[in-house]
């Protein structure tokens, strides 16, 4: 407050008194930083600035004025991809207005599995096997494939590929995926690789005389389960399904040729 005394011969006199207002431009002192959380977490910006009170805050998110937002803390609550993008703030007291620089908001998706691995693939040795998996999340994502529980060596994407399936590939297959959100596991699938059927031992000749037992054995290898069908003269006999043939009380009209034919999904084969 300011006033004037003014004096003569005659005394003195005193003005009113009169107010001066010095207005300290806005200053920024701690710019917002850049932000970045996982989607549904809670963002905030905060700007730090002096001058003459009060200081007036206005928000902006691409451009557009943040309804409701007039201190130096935004906060953007379960942050979604809409919140997504630019962030700056608009000062103003008396002396005039200052604008923060530009930020980012970077909201991290978690990774969601759109389509699971086939839950069963029944295969042929030496056919292709491929397995995949369909997921959207913020990138970078990884990948490893594990088969019973055992990561695959180098087996690092989200599509697992092997042009030559052995028996080996046989197990329960799963993949985790993981990115800044955290991690996913897909759903198992069963892989089965059929080695197919081949003879270890093929029946022998057997001559017995009427009245007695006649048995043919066959010895096999390849994925079970093996399924056995015996043929009488390429004929094939009711009941007769295990490895081992026996003919009891044999006559002189089961003499013949016998022959098996061994199958399992890989494909079958028969006995010379």
């Amino acid at each position: 407050s300011y006033s004037v005394s003014i004096s003569n011969e005659a005394g003195t006199v005193v003005s009113d008194e009169v107010a001066i207002t010095v207005h300290e431009p806005i200053t920024i002192t701690q710019q917002p930083e850049q932000a970045r959380v996982i989607e549904g977490e809670t963002a905030s910006f905060t700007v730090v600035a002096e001058g003459t009170e009060p200081i007036e805050y206005e928000w902006r998110f691409n451009s557009q004025v943040v309804a409701g937002v007039t201190g130096p803390v935004l906060t953007v609550a379960n942050a979604s991809k809409a919140n997504e993008g630019s962030y700056q703030v608009v000062m103003k007291n008396p002396a005039g207005s200052a604008v923060s620089e530009e930020v980012k908001l970077t909201v991290v998706q978690p990774i969601t599995i759109t389509q699971q691995p086939v839950a069963e693939h029944v295969l042929r040795q030496d056919q292709s096997l491929l397995l995949e998996v369909v997921a959207s999340g913020s990138q970078p994502i990884s990948y490893q494939w594990h088969r019973d529980d055992v990561s695959v060596d180098g087996a690092n994407s989200f599509r697992y590929e092997v042009a030559n399936a052995k028996s080996e590939h046989t197990g329960q297959y799963k993949l985790v995926m993981s990115n800044e959100a955290g991690e996913v596991v897909s759903e198992p699938a069963s892989v089965v690789v059929y080695e197919p059927v081949s003879f270890v031992e093929l029946p022998g000749q057997v001559q017995v005389f009427p009245g007695e037992t006649a048995t043919f054995n066959v010895s096999t290898s390849g994925t079970e389960p093996i399924e056995y069908q015996w043929l009488y003269e390429n004929q094939p006999l009711s009941g007769a399904t295990r490895k081992t043939l026996t003919l009891n009380n044999v006559q002189e009209s089961h003499t013949g040729k016998y022959r098996v034919v061994a199958s399992n999904p890989a494909g079958k084969v028969t006995s010379p």
